[in-house]
């Protein structure tokens, strides 16, 4: 879980440089399908972020997204150095989500 530690320092370093504690997103995992490629999605303890990472075989990997909240609106980030192809075609499926559609997997 490569993935998992990237992810753990980033919020660490978002944490430390906005004087928070730092969170854990480790609620889950349950596995979807965005772009037509698998995801492995973890809900954090904030309760308003998520986390989806490729699978080890996803043509996207290695690539990660964050859902978060910033001005009271979810914004999506995406990082990675896969196909772009595929991360791409993730990428427009899960910026069609709604509020309500990330919290029922944040839930």
């Amino acid at each position: 879980m490569k993935y998992c530690l990237t992810i753990v320092v980033l919020l660490l370093a978002m944490a430390n440089a906005f004087g928070e504690e730092p969170m854990q997103c480790d609620i889950g995992p349950v596995d979807k399908h965005y772009g037509g490629t698998k995801w492995i999605v973890y809900s954090c303890s904030d309760n308003n972020t998520l986390v989806i990472y490729s699978y080890p075989d996803n043509p996207a990997s290695p690539f990660y997204f964050m859902f978060y909240i910033k001005d009271e609106n979810y914004r999506l980030y995406g990082e990675g150095t896969g196909n772009k192809k595929y991360s791409k075609a993730a990428s427009d499926e899960l910026g069609r989500l709604t509020d309500n559609d990330i919290k029922a997997l944040i839930s």
